[in-house]
């Protein structure tokens, strides 16, 4: 009967819609923009004629945003009106100054969705994009148009089915930010502002998740192709190409297509490129070079609060992680680019930056260890085999024991750990001690030269502190992917609920990172798939019970009275408060694992206040019901605080 009666409602509603649709069509060019009720879905009106001016702007009012108003009538002049106008690159640099480029997130958020909805990519930047037309503000318009379907869950790539030259002039534009001269009137990397930045960023990010798509693919994936190592150091990539011998044979038909290149261009009397400078070799070692040195430059506020937000300028650099963690995780753009970055030191790196150890990178610090989980993955990067833990520690113990014949061989003081056994070699104290015998000047050495870890032009290539932990991480054992979801809790902690950034809350609007697996078409293995379902269960689980704690939270009313004793002024039928807890039992830890294997106590609470429901229902509770443990830490009588802040402690018991 409900749903009878909901369907009837709709009809209705939908009539309405129809008859005040008719209503503006007769009125002619003149009418006034129809008003849409909140919530009600945007639509654009495709037809030609008067009625080509009228918006339907959900959640729009003339009191929100009064440049609202001047976009709309801008967008009638120019771009929705019968007879398209011409090219005013002034009009792009107004719209780009005070709407893509406005400060204010939700002024800015609102005016680009206008922009979106009203087709001003379709109808106006792409339809006069040429090569005449393609200053660093047009590019960077599509870009944060493009951005903004993204985010509004709109198909971001649609546009340029009918325009593919468009887009490879686009991606022409995008691609050669790298290299471009200061001077020039398109993009470069290194002059962009961070609201700039942030742009470019995110539309990397969408076209690498993208790569299924045979347009967007054709124009990411070359640039993290073989070519790339033509950057790697002459030592490491000879290593490479010994370990990989198919990589090998396409590596000699690169040389040999290059060689017939360069003899054919000096027979025409033409200038020949070579493939370690063009576009293809040089985009990612440039991009993370150049966004590597802005980090270092960048001197976050002195802040050691964990809850701090995140600012413009640290947000860049948590799209810049988030960006290498789309190229990890995917097996077409990972095979060459983990060797790059690996052979960089990039992890170590980024835990070198002010940001890593500042309050605002907590963000920062979450993302760059899911890369650093994503650069350990148990999985061939050249064929996609899926490793196992038996296999990746085989692997290991042989890594182990070619660096043991290098420093047996070159380096005399090593020798105990020449000599010593796998397991031992993998301890961290141990090679602490051994790595310490060692000079500057021969750690550097045989970090860089022999071991061919590191690229010798490192930034960080001369510090010993540097040198010996990118050693240390690359002999110490792994942990196992099992051993690692074996130490994860059970029942999510404070630590967890609470985290915006792993569990954000029902008012995230997209526009931020987020330290979470994203569920796209490519996976590289199936415990890849896998564990990302598994995460986003888990996190799913902890935000319902959030919402659970942060909603009967505040009916329970809890408070500190004058003798500093927690007390409530309001009840709620699914929580009641704890006279005592005893622990009576814990279990010592099961072979080969660390934790306890069980804890048992006893927990009392008086259900002599609660109604007769409220009693059944407490005394219902059966075996294996999962209940939580609240410590709270309330503030004095009649202070307001923060539900966060009030739960110190959560703690799962079945």
């Amino acid at each position: 009967r409900n749903a009878d009666e909901h369907e009837k409602k709709i009809g209705v509603e939908q009539e309405d819609r129809a008859a005040k649709k008719q209503r503006v069509t007769e009125k002619g060019d003149d009418a006034e923009p129809m008003q849409v009720e909140k919530g009600q879905a945007p639509q654009r009106k495709q037809e030609n004629g008067g009625s080509a001016q009228v918006l339907k702007l959900a959640g729009f009012t003339k009191g929100d945003d009064a440049y609202l108003g001047v976009v709309l009538a801008t967008a009638n002049d120019h771009w929705l009106c019968e007879s398209a106008s011409d090219f005013d690159g002034k009009l792009i640099e107004d719209l780009y100054t005070n709407v893509i480029l406005q400060k204010d997130a939700k002024l800015k958020s609102r005016r680009l969705g206008l922009l979106e909805i009203s087709q001003y990519l379709e109808k106006y930047l792409l339809e006069h994009f040429s090569a005449d037309h393609c200053s660093k503000v047009h590019v960077m318009s599509i870009l944060a148009l493009v951005n903004e379907k993204f985010h509004q869950g709109v198909p971001g790539w649609a546009c340029f089915d009918s325009k593919q030259d468009t887009f490879e002039l686009l991606m022409q534009k995008v691609l050669s930010a790298v290299v471009n001269d200061a001077s020039s009137d398109d993009i470069v990397l290194g002059d962009l502002e961070a609201g700039e930045l942030s742009i470019y960023l995110q539309f990397l990010i969408f076209g690498f998740q993208s790569i299924e798509n045979a347009l967007v693919r054709a124009h990411f994936l070359r640039v993290v192709s073989l070519n790339m190592w033509h950057h790697l150091p002459e030592n490491r990539l000879e290593f490479e190409l010994a370990v990989n011998p198919k990589l090998n044979k396409y590596w000699a038909k690169l040389g040999k297509r290059e060689a017939k290149e360069k003899k054919k261009a000096a027979s025409e009397g033409k200038e020949h490129k070579p493939y370690c400078e063009r576009i293809e070799a040089v985009y990612v070692p440039k991009l993370v070079d150049c966004l590597m040195e802005r980090l270092f430059r960048y001197q976050p506020e002195e802040d050691t609060d964990d809850k701090c937000p995140s600012t413009v300028g640290t947000q860049n650099y948590e799209y810049f992680l988030q960006l290498i963690l789309e190229l990890l995780s995917q097996l077409p753009t990972r095979r060459f680019v983990r060797t790059f970055l690996v052979n960089q030191g990039f992890v170590m790196q980024c835990k070198y930056s002010s940001l890593y150890s500042n309050g605002r990178g907590k963000l920062f610090k979450k993302i760059l260890s899911m890369i650093e989980s994503y650069m350990k993955f148990e999985v061939s990067d050249h064929d996609g085999h899926s490793l196992s833990d038996d296999e990746v520690l085989s692997s290991h113990y042989e890594f182990i024991q070619k660096i043991q014949m290098l420093a047996f061989k070159y380096m005399p003081k090593l020798n105990e750990f020449a000599l010593a056994n796998c397991k031992r070699a993998c301890q961290r104290e141990f090679l602490e001690k051994e790595i310490g015998k060692l000079s500057d000047a021969d750690l550097r050495k045989f970090v860089t030269r022999q071991c061919r870890i590191l690229n010798p032009d490192c930034r960080f290539a001369s510090d010993r502190e540097f040198l010996q932990d990118v050693l240390l991480s690359s002999l110490e054992r792994p942990v196992g992917r099992k051993r690692s979801l074996e130490m994860l809790p059970l029942y999510p902690t404070e630590k967890i609920l609470w985290d915006e950034d792993l569990v954000p809350s029902s008012e995230y609007d997209g526009e931020s990172c987020l330290a979470l697996p994203k569920l796209n078409l490519q996976f590289l293995t199936l415990r890849d798939y896998l564990l990302r379902n598994y995460t986003l269960y888990r996190l799913e689980a902890a935000y319902e019970i959030r919402e659970d704690i942060n909603d009967l939270l505040p009916r329970m009313g809890a408070h500190l009275d004058e003798n500093d004793e927690v007390q409530f002024s309001g009840w709620s039928r699914m929580a009641m408060q704890v006279t005592s807890v005893n622990v009576t039992e814990i279990g010592p830890p099961a072979l080969g694992e660390e934790k306890p294997s069980f804890v048992y106590a006893e927990v009392e609470y008086d259900l002599s206040s609660a109604r007769a429901g409220v009693q059944l229902e407490w005394d219902g509770i059966k075996e294996h019901d999962v209940l939580f443990l609240l410590a709270l830490s309330p503030p004095e009588y009649r202070q307001e605080k923060e539900t966060p802040d009030i739960a110190k402690h959560v703690r799962g018991c079945e």
